[in-house]
């Protein structure tokens, strides 16, 4: 398929959010966390889960997106994840979803953003457990993992971008990096993997 041309319900980039409604046995609600989540329409991992009935929390460092964004019934943080809080230089690329703390060159404005670990994002929302944590930010993506309370928090799907190009987010990495006796590699398309806890999995519909 061609990126971005889902039509409602389904939104994400790939096709991601319409695999997982066509394969596992979605409930009418759960919870998510959408690192790195845009305006909240265009190419969005959470937006059909949330039209479905869940919460959860959006995060987006861009301050381009910050109006359309806020339009989400979720929870919305307009700041960058990182495992350090503080203020960091963020690269706000000409292609909006292109943007990330470690995005520079000449198409590329930088600025100074505030970050936060993602388990201090969490904790005053009391998130225990994540059905769905979606992480897009174009290369920090296991930083956002590592700034996670994995003792206070459960994860039980995981959308995550990755680069077979770049050793530190190529699929193996990446599933190394999660937990190979943690999580099961479930579904990859052409830019995210999703993984599945297995000791959490959801019940599978039956075609």
């Amino acid at each position: 398929m061609k990126p971005y041309t889902q039509l409602p319900p389904f939104y994400a980039q790939w096709g991601e959010d319409r695999w997982l409604a066509e394969n596992l046995a979605i409930p009418a609600q759960g919870t998510f966390v959408d690192v790195g989540a845009g305006d909240g329409v265009h190419g969005s991992n959470s937006l059909y889960f949330e039209n479905l009935g869940w919460s959860g929390l959006a995060v987006e460092a861009d301050p381009r997106n910050a109006h359309a964004l806020q339009k989400r019934r979720c929870a919305v943080r307009m700041c960058a994840v990182a495992r350090s809080p503080g203020r960091q230089q963020f690269g706000l690329h000409t292609h909006k979803s292109w943007s990330g703390l470690t995005q520079r060159g000449p198409e590329v404005e930088v600025i100074a953003v505030d970050c936060f670990r993602l388990a201090d994002l969490l904790g005053p929302l009391g998130l225990q457990t994540v059905d769905l944590l979606s992480i897009d930010v174009e290369g920090t993506e296991l930083d956002v993992w590592d700034s996670i309370d994995h003792t206070t928090t459960t994860c039980r799907l995981i959308i995550i971008e990755f680069d077979d190009k770049r050793p530190d987010r190529a699929r193996h990495q990446i599933h190394r990096h999660l937990g190979i006796g943690v999580y099961d590699l479930i579904h990859e398309s052409a830019a995210n993997l999703i993984f599945e806890r297995k000791d959490r999995r959801w019940p599978r519909r039956v075609t």
